[in-house]
């Protein structure tokens, strides 16, 4: 029995809803932001983020590659497999892009056409005209950008709908490459996800040193209890000084009607 199609379904349906949620997340986005000037500092911040973690990223990939070698138990012969469908006409286009032809096609020849082609480049840049749009319109706009965020709570009730289909899809895609190349699939497949795991507790925020003990986090209602007795003790000290102040305050008094003061 081929399981295939439930792999594939469920990455189409995941296909389906990625172009209008980026759609809506961007034009959101943008029209939420009271001044124009912060969208353009947004967004070279974000270019600048991105470049630098997709080199690291690159440069990480690289690196485990060369070192731990995952993929090395799958009995598939890189030569004897051949591209088909979706993948080959993209593998044949790579080869005669070039870098001109890659921001001539970040523009879509029609707004529709971005959403039909599934190009997500050009989805987010018809995004971001449209975003801009709405800011430069004004007022007269606020019902569209209101319309927009509220399609976009659709589109993520959808997304989450599809997320129930995950593990039938995960299961048959599992199932179908484990049987055309073999259970030795689970074995690479899962030094790699340890890699990954490895990776992400060395540079997780916050692990402390080596010889730094860990303070065990506090109870969450402990905060109210040392909080309650801290003002028990401000009140007990208030009642203790109590009388000392008013002694005080009173022979201030008898001095100064002694020396003739009101």
């Amino acid at each position: 029995m081929n399981l295939q199609p439930l792999g594939t379904v469920f990455v189409s349906m995941i296909t389906m809803v990625v172009t209008p949620i980026i759609f809506v997340t961007i034009v959101g986005g943008i029209a939420g932001v009271d001044d124009l000037r912060k969208v353009g500092r947004i967004g070279v911040k974000s270019l600048i983020y991105f470049e630098g973690m997709t080199t690291v990223a690159l440069i990480l990939g690289l690196v485990a590659m060369n070192l731990f070698h995952p993929g090395t138990a799958i009995h598939a012969d890189p030569a004897s497999l051949k591209l088909t469908g979706s993948a080959a006409t993209y593998a044949a286009q790579g080869k005669e892009q070039g870098f001109w032809s890659i921001l001539t096609e970040i523009v879509p020849t029609s707004a529709l056409g971005a959403f039909s082609t599934g190009n997500d480049l050009q989805v987010v840049f018809f995004a971001i005209l449209f975003g801009i749009a709405i800011k430069l319109v004004g007022a007269l706009a606020v019902g569209i950008a209101n319309g927009v965020n509220r399609i976009g709570l659709v589109f993520f009730a959808i997304l989450r709908i599809v997320m129930y289909a995950a593990p039938v899809g995960a299961f048959g895609a599992m199932a179908f490459t484990v049987g055309k190349y073999g259970l030795h699939t689970l074995t690479s497949l899962g030094s790699l996800i340890g890699l990954m795991i490895r990776h992400q507790r060395g540079v997780r925020p916050g692990r402390p040193r080596r010889g730094v003990r860990r303070v065990p986090p506090r109870h969450p209602g402990s905060a109210a209890v040392h909080q309650g007795r801290a003002d028990h003790r401000a009140r007990h000290v208030l009642q203790r000084d109590r009388p000392a102040a008013a002694d005080a305050q009173d022979r201030a008094r008898r001095g100064a009607r002694g020396r003739g003061r009101p």
